[in-house]
C-alpha cells in the first residue's frame, strides 16, 4: 500500500482534537502511516490534551509561532517524505474506512493527481446533521464552487511541491485550499472524486461573521479574476452554503 502522511493543523482546538486524532489512528490500514500535528500557536490545552499520544512513534508535534494555517500547512508539507498526504482541520474527523478506500484507488495506479470524497456534516456535539454527495469531477464545476475542503482531499505531494503549495501572501484568507485546488486545476492536474462519505466536516454553532464573509467574497474575486478571468461564483456544492448577494 502506498505510504501516507496525515497533517492535523490546529490552533485553539484543544475541545476537537483528540477526537481528530484517534480517529486517524483507528483506521482500518493505519499501520505505517505517519501523523504530523502542526500547532499554530495555540493558546489552550492542546498539548496537555494530546501528549499521551505522543509516545506513538508515527506521531510528529511541532508547535510554531502563530503565524497562520497557509504557512503551519506548508511548514509540515516540508517535513513529510511520503508521496502522498492528506490535510486534516483539527475539528473535523476521518471514518474509519477512509484510508481503506483510498487506498484501492492508489493501487490501480491512475493519472489522477488529487483524490476527494462525499462526507458527512456533524455538528459541535460530532452529531451528522447532513449528508454531502458530490458530482464526479469536473474542473469547470470547481472553479465554481467557491471553495473546497482541505479536510480529507488526499495529494500527491510532487503536485503540491510543483505549484507552489499553499500561497502564503494572505494569512488566514478563508480561501486557501480553494486558492490551491485552482492552481492545480489550471495547471492540468486531474482529481477524482470517490463516492462514499469518508469524513465529518464539522460546522460550529457561530455564524460566520459579517466581516470575515466580505472579507472571503472580496478575496474570491481578486482569486478568480487573476487564475480564472472571471468573477468570483458559488454553487450549490459550497462547504457552508456561501452566498452572493
Amino acid at each position: 500500500m502506498p505510504n501516507i502522511s496525515f497533517i492535523i493543523t490546529t490552533y485553539n482546538y484543544s475541545k476537537y482534537i483528540e477526537e481528530c486524532l484517534d480517529s486517524i489512528l483507528n483506521q482500518d490500514q493505519y499501520e505505517g502511516n505517519k501523523i504530523i500535528i502542526i500547532d499554530d500557536g495555540s493558546q489552550d490545552d492542546t498539548y496537555k490534551i494530546i501528549k499521551n499520544r505522543l509516545s506513538i512513534p508515527s506521531i510528529e508535534y511541532i508547535q510554531i509561532e502563530n503565524s497562520g494555517i497557509e504557512v503551519a500547512s506548508n511548514y509540515a508539507i516540508n517535513k513529510i517524505n511520503s508521496p502522498y498526504f492528506v490535510r486534516v482541520d483539527a475539528d473535523d474527523t476521518l471514518k474509519s474506512q477512509y484510508l481503506s478506500r483510498f487506498n484501492k484507488q492508489l493501487e490501480l495506479k491512475n493519472n489522477n493527481d488529487f483524490f476527494y470524497s462525499d462526507y458527512s456534516v456533524i455538528n459541535e456535539f460530532s452529531e451528522i446533521v447532513q449528508e454531502i454527495n458530490l458530482p464526479s469531477f469536473d474542473k469547470e464545476e470547481i472553479c465554481r464552487r467557491g471553495d473546497f475542503l482541505a479536510t480529507g482531499t488526499l495529494y500527491k505531494k510532487e503536485k503540491i511541491d510543483s505549484v507552489g503549495r499553499y500561497d502564503i501572501s494572505r494569512k488566514n484568507c478563508g480561501l486557501e485550499n480553494f486558492s490551491l485546488i485552482l492552481r492545480l486545476l489550471i495547471n492540468g492536474c486531474k482529481g477524482l472524486h470517490i463516492p462514499y462519505s469518508l469524513f465529518n466536516y464539522r460546522i460550529h454553532s457561530k455564524n460566520m461573521s459579517k466581516k470575515k464573509r466580505i472579507s472571503i467574497l472580496n478575496y474570491g474575486n481578486e482569486l478568480t479574476n487573476n487564475l480564472l478571468k472571471m468573477p468570483y461564483e458559488v454553487n450549490c456544492y459550497h462547504p457552508y452554503g456561501l452566498k452572493i448577494d
